[in-house]
């Protein structure tokens, strides 16, 4: 009887072990995989070259990554495809000429124009700044998601910020866009729509528009400007598209198995 309930012991503390050290398996944070390896850039000019810190200051600020590793043509093609979308969309807060051909040009015109704003107005105690941030938000086997931010300031009432987000295949650096990812665009919007009433509160038969939305008829359009999450995807609104500035940007979350998905691989669409 001694011995039984000794072996009864052993049995039960080898359980209760197992099942604590599955627990803490389950527990522990899974690690992400880096299949990129970036390093940041930086390019910054101001005006007078003022410091940032400096309690007046003008300036033009980008925070880039660019991949290092692996030194394949994914990456190489990566790399290229944000610095152009880097242009494109800080061009406007350079002369407006749009044939910039650099970020450094881009913020030299920028200053040149504070310079010329400041020489009509001189006692304007006004000043400008652009500041862009460039991250990595997601990052799979087959996926890698950039996202960029810019924050600016140009004069008026109040500043400016816009978000972007970049999807390329890890694959071969080709850019993944909407018509790539989703298979029904009519299902996407109406998951769009669940995904904000849920965010936001709001009842399904509460009239968007009257809630403080730009949206008519409780129509939500479709953008470009989305990006993969570890639970799907977020797609981005900046201020004035689908709200008014006092509402700020609007991000839907929109979990994965909300929506009918396309293969992604190439090597998927070859197969099927």
């Amino acid at each position: 009887m001694k011995y039984a309930t000794i072996f009864v012991t052993v049995i039960g503390l080898s359980w209760l072990m197992a099942c604590q050290t599955e627990n803490k398996k389950t527990q522990e944070p899974v690690q992400e995989q880096t299949f990129f390896e970036t390093k940041e850039k930086d390019v910054f000019v101001s005006w007078h070259d003022c410091k940032q810190s400096d309690s007046i200051c003008t300036y033009f600020k980008v925070n880039y990554l660019e991949i290092i590793s692996p030194d394949s043509k994914a990456a190489k093609n990566i790399n290229r495809e944000v610095y152009t979308n880097l242009l494109n969309l800080l061009k406007g807060y350079g002369s407006g000429k749009g044939t910039e051909t650099s970020l450094e040009k881009i913020g030299l015109e920028f200053i040149d124009d504070y310079d010329a704003f400041i020489k009509e107005f001189p006692e304007s105690a006004q000043t400008w700044m652009v500041e862009t941030t460039v991250s990595k938000s997601f990052e799979s086997k087959d996926i890698v998601t950039f996202r960029i931010d810019v924050d600016s300031y140009t004069g008026g009432a109040h500043g400016n910020y816009v978000t972007r987000y970049l999807n390329y295949r890890t694959e071969d650096g080709a850019a993944v866009t909407l018509s790539d990812v989703f298979a029904d665009t009519v299902q996407l919007k109406k998951a769009l729509l669940t995904a904000l009433r849920k965010q936001k509160s709001l009842n399904e038969d509460t009239d968007l528009g009257e809630a403080g939305f730009f949206l008519e008829n409780n129509e939500i359009p479709l953008s470009e400007n989305f990006g993969f999450t570890k639970t799907g995807f977020v797609f981005h609104f900046d201020p004035y598209i689908i709200a008014p500035f006092s509402m700020g940007s609007i991000e839907i979350d929109l979990p994965r198995d909300m929506v009918k998905l396309k293969k992604l691989s190439p090597k998927e669409q070859q197969s099927t």
